[in-house]
């Protein structure tokens, strides 16, 4: 089965923004832990 290049990007963008997402949680978190003193 061959992806059409359309849904190829889709799926790169949601891979991309789940990364994203990821990243802007770890920064968050770091900056609660330092707010907190730890």
């Amino acid at each position: 089965m061959r992806l059409e290049p359309v849904e190829l990007t889709e799926l790169e963008y949601a891979s991309k923004r789940e990364k994203d997402a990821r990243v802007k949680e770890r920064i968050l978190l770091v900056m609660l832990v330092k707010k907190d003193g730890w």
